[in-house]
């Protein structure tokens, strides 16, 4: 199976595992449009667009 992580992401991913909750947060607060996206997904899900996770396999 292929990484999906670049090496610089990987890295940088690493700085962050031991992070507190903050830095997590603020971390993912980094990421555009993140917020819009999760909401917009859990739209999907409620109209019951999607795959269930136990389909993924």
């Amino acid at each position: 199976m292929r990484n999906a992580l670049s090496a610089d992401e990987q890295e940088h991913a690493k700085d962050f595992a031991d992070a507190d909750a903050a830095q997590v947060s603020a971390t993912l607060d980094a990421v555009p449009g993140a917020w819009e996206r999760t909401q917009e997904g859990l739209a999907q899900a409620a109209e019951g667009e999607g795959t269930p996770l136990d389909e993924l396999v």
